[in-house]
This record gives C-alpha cells, sequence and structure tokens, in this order.
C-alpha cells in the first residue's frame, strides 16, 4: 500500500507524535511505501525509518509564518482569515498520490479530505474539542469531526466520545511503549527518602500539574522528608508551589531509572487519551496513582495501580499516602503494572493499524 502522513507541524514534547512515527516506522518496515508530508524545513526530532519519503512542502516557513499571522488577525476579522480556508487549500496540493491518506491531528484533516486523493484516516489521539479554551478554535476542530472520513480512536475513552458526541463507531488502536527500554530492574543507588515522581514540564491547565502540587502539599503533612521529582521539556510555573528536583528532558533511559528509583508516580491530568508516562512507568514497577480520564485501557484500580478522580488532590494525596505507607500494595502494583504494560507492544499496534487499512482498501474496491 501507499500510505501517506500530514502532519503540519511537530511537538518534541508531545507523546502523539512518537506514537505516529512508531506506526509508520513499522508499516514501513512492513514493506509499505509511506510518506511523510510536514511543512518543518528541516530535521525532525524523531528517528524515521530510511525507507520513509519525506515530503517537505515548498515554502515551509512561509506557510508557517502565514498560519501563524491569520490565528493573530482572526481576532480581528473573520473565520477564512485563520487560514484554515486558504491552508486546506494551499497543503491539499502538496499531498502525493496514495491508496491511504492519514491526518495527525484536525488541523490536518482539512487538507486531507480536500485533496480527495486516497482514503481519508484521521489517527485521533485525543478529543481535541475538549483540550482548548478558544470557542473558535473548538468550533474549527468541531467541523473537522463532521466531515466524512474514517477514523481509529487510540483508547476507550475517546471511542466513548465520539459515539456520544458524533454517533460515530471507532475502532480502537492503542499506543505502545519501547520494553527494551521499560522494563523492571533494581537500581544500583536508592534515595533514602521517599520520592514521588511527575510529569510537569508543558504549561497546561488540563495537564493538572498544578493539582500535583496540592496534592503534593497534603502529602508533606503526613510523610516527613519526602522528594518530588518532576520531568519534562521545561519547569513549570503555577499559583502553587512546591520544592520539587526538575529533570529537563531526559533520554528514554534516563526517564526509565527515575521511574524505577521512584516509590510513586503520579498522573494528575483532568483527562488524556491513553497517556504514555503512567504505562512507563508501570513497566518499569513503579507503583502509579493516576486519574481518569484516558487511563481505562491499562490503569485498574487496586489491580495494577490506584485511580483516583481528576481534579481531586485530595484523593490523590490519600492514595499516594496509601502507597507509601502499604510496602504490600507497592509490592503488588510492582509485579502487575508490569504484565499489564507488556500487552502493549508496538507490533500488535502496527499490524492493528496495517490490518484497518488493508480492509478499507479491498472495501474501496469491492
Amino acid at each position: 500500500m501507499k500510505i501517506h502522513y500530514l502532519t503540519l507541524s511537530f511537538d518534541e514534547g508531545y507523546g502523539g507524535f512518537r506514537v505516529i512515527i512508531n506506526v509508520m516506522n513499522g508499516l514501513a518496515s512492513k514493506g509499505h511505501e509511506v510518506t511523510l508530508t510536514t511543512m518543518l524545513p528541516s530535521s525532525l526530532p524523531f528517528s524515521l525509518n530510511n525507507n520513509i519519503k519525506f515530503n517537505q512542502m515548498k515554502f515551509a516557513k512561509l506557510n508557517l509564518f502565514f498560519l501563524g499571522a491569520c490565528r493573530i488577525l482572526r481576532t480581528f476579522f473573520t473565520y477564512d482569515l485563520d487560514g484554515h480556508a486558504a491552508i486546506k487549500k494551499f497543503v491539499s496540493k502538496e499531498i502525493p498520490e496514495c491508496d491511504i491518506n492519514v491526518a495527525h491531528s484536525c488541523d490536518d484533516v482539512f487538507p486531507i479530505y480536500e485533496s480527495k486523493k486516497g482514503i481519508p484516516f484521521h489517527y485521533m489521539q485525543h478529543d481535541e474539542v475538549l483540550i482548548f479554551s478558544d470557542q473558535y478554535v473548538k468550533m474549527v476542530h468541531d467541523e473537522a469531526y463532521n466531515l466524512p472520513i474514517k477514523r481509529l480512536a487510540n483508547s476507550l475513552w475517546l471511542r466513548q466520545r465520539m459515539k456520544e458526541r458524533y454517533g460515530l463507531e471507532l475502532p480502537i488502536v492503542n499506543p505502545a511503549i519501547d520494553h527494551k527500554t521499560f522494563f523492571p530492574r533494581e537500581v544500583s543507588e536508592k534515595n533514602n527518602k521517599q520520592v514521588v515522581m511527575c510529569f510537569g514540564g508543558r504549561q497546561l491547565p488540563w495537564k493538572g500539574f498544578q493539582n500535583a502540587i496540592q496534592a503534593m502539599k497534603i502529602i508533606k503533612k503526613t510523610i516527613k522528608g519526602i522528594e518530588f521529582r518532576v520531568y519534562g521539556r521545561k519547569a513549570v510555573q503555577f499559583e502553587e508551589s512546591f520544592p520539587y528536583i526538575f529533570y529537563q528532558n531526559p533520554t528514554d533511559e534516563e526517564l526509565a531509572e527515575l521511574y524505577r528509583s521512584s516509590d510513586v508516580f503520579i498522573c494528575p491530568s483532568w483527562f488524556e487519551s491513553f497517556p504514555l508516562p503512567p504505562l512507563e512507568a508501570m513497566a518499569c514497577g513503579c507503583p502509579t496513582v493516576t486519574t481518569r480520564y484516558g487511563t481505562e485501557d491499562y490503569a485498574f484500580h487496586e489491580s495494577n495501580a490506584l485511580v483516583v478522580p481528576p481534579r481531586n488532590p485530595k484523593r490523590m494525596a490519600a492514595a499516594v499516602i496509601r502507597l507509601l505507607k502499604d510496602e504490600r500494595l507497592r509490592e503488588l502494583l510492582r509485579k502487575e503494572g508490569p504484565k499489564t504494560a507488556k500487552q502493549f507492544t508496538w507490533d500488535k499496534t502496527v499490524s492493528k493499524v496495517e490490518e484497518i487499512f488493508i480492509r478499507a482498501l479491498k472495501n474501496s474496491e469491492s
């Protein structure tokens, strides 16, 4: 098959891009002709399979400048000045002939649909209407969800959201993790303090980092001398504050060591769609406290993790304190977490994507 992927930009800190690249690499390894079209003018933050064709759009820098300018101007003018009407026509002309035409995000859906090339797909990795506060942006993304194209959902939660709002019945293709990197192993040096770890490198309220800070303040009243570790692209600042050690841009190997040497990992997000950090932590044998929603595929309360409601620092703090005081529960999660994580492999993910694409192509020819 000739499979084309479109993404207008890449964000190195966003796990969804890793998923797309890993799937593309897997499809290329299976012998499919894979092409990536992007506005990025040069190198990518991830390694592409050598067999993948990199289609750099003409005048890429100018396109990005135009899109940014339009998004500023739309504050003062009208819908078309957001760039969607102009960009979708401009970008659609850059899309090559293909059998399967895949959009990474809602912004990518418009030119994919406009191109009329291949069978249009949207590999959905979040409910994008939910994560933006700007009502105009919400409206544009809602429009993308109403276009008549095929879609994949990356989680049970996302499939349910799409069914409830749009009446869509979507297949689920879960992401995976690298089991050569994320696995249990004894650490050479263990901190004398009890360590809580959290991702906190994006200044987005719905990531819930401010709730993690609130939870840590509660925890410290009960657990003395606790150490709070945070990792991400850059340290973020909220009104809530609590001292923490920040690890900037750790490699996967460094991140795995941080998981292994921590007593508890917490994921405080208000909503996610199959977040990778909790699964990575579980794979490394780190007892995990996570929130709903979006973790229903792999996090099961008191079985392999502790699951608490989002935006509830008191409940999160209580779960962490319980884990830190209960060695038997920690051992249970250390044992069951890796068992669950092993079920999510890139071979399974890529094979399922391939199967869905082949079926769609056969149906279109019959």
